[in-house]
């Protein structure tokens, strides 16, 4: 099941569902990427796309809005319509 983030403005990796993943070191201790298997890997693929999808929904619901009446007569007088 996804978990997807309360703050849909920023997302944080501790807010993804990363099973799997190991942390691949240097020498010093250093990280220096992750080893992911292809399930996981898509699974992080479609809860970042989620997640994208819940800030796209977010910002449009913020939008102004306009009567549609208004919106056509915009339209007519820019040619559009």
């Amino acid at each position: 099941m996804n978990r997807i983030p309360n703050n849909t403005s920023r997302i944080h990796h501790e807010d993804l569902l990363l099973p799997q993943a190991q942390v691949i070191r240097g020498n010093d201790g250093q990280e220096l990427g992750v080893f992911l298997d292809m399930n996981s890997y898509r699974q992080l693929l479609e809860e970042l796309e989620d997640a994208r999808d819940l800030v796209l929904i977010k910002e449009t619901l913020t939008d102004e809005r306009i009567p549609w009446e208004q919106a056509k007569e915009e339209l007519r007088r820019k040619g559009k319509l």
